[in-house]
């Protein structure tokens, strides 16, 4: 296996996990396999996962349930690297059993993990995932 990773962008995780674009979706998933394999070291982004997460919900309807597993089986691939692996298991666990959008799961997770005690903002889904919220006017 490489030392140095490839960088792999959203649209290449999205041809893998949905199989649109045929010769794309074949071309994408011999290279996951080969890094699954161990022959190549990948690396990608929170702001990556966080593309797949909104265009696998509003291109394609996928359901939450479905879309926290392709994040988990993307996060479990060993060859893949994305800083804080086990703070994004956290944050899909959380997008997956509340009704919140995964950026709020993801702002509330590293809050907490921060010790941040408060989050102002108006969005009220911050109240649900047991972040103390204020707003602008009650600081």
């Amino acid at each position: 296996m490489a030392d140095v990773p490839l960088f792999v962008d959203t649209n290449v995780f999205l041809r893998f996990l949905t199989g649109d674009h045929a010769r794309m979706a074949a071309d994408s998933r011999r290279l996951i396999e080969r890094a699954a394999a161990g022959e190549l070291l990948l690396q990608t982004s929170h702001l990556a996962l966080a593309e797949i997460v909104w265009t696998l919900d509003t291109q394609y309807g996928v359901s939450r349930e479905g879309i926290a597993g392709m994040l988990r089986d993307l996060l479990g691939l060993q060859s893949l690297r994305v800083d804080q692996k086990e703070m994004l298991r956290e944050v899909v666990d959380l997008y997956e059993s509340t009704n919140v959008d995964f950026i709020d799961a993801y702002h509330a997770v590293d809050v907490r993990r921060r010790g941040i005690d408060r989050v102002v903002s108006y969005d009220k889904d911050f109240d649900r995932l047991g972040v103390s919220r204020v707003e602008p006017a009650g600081v």
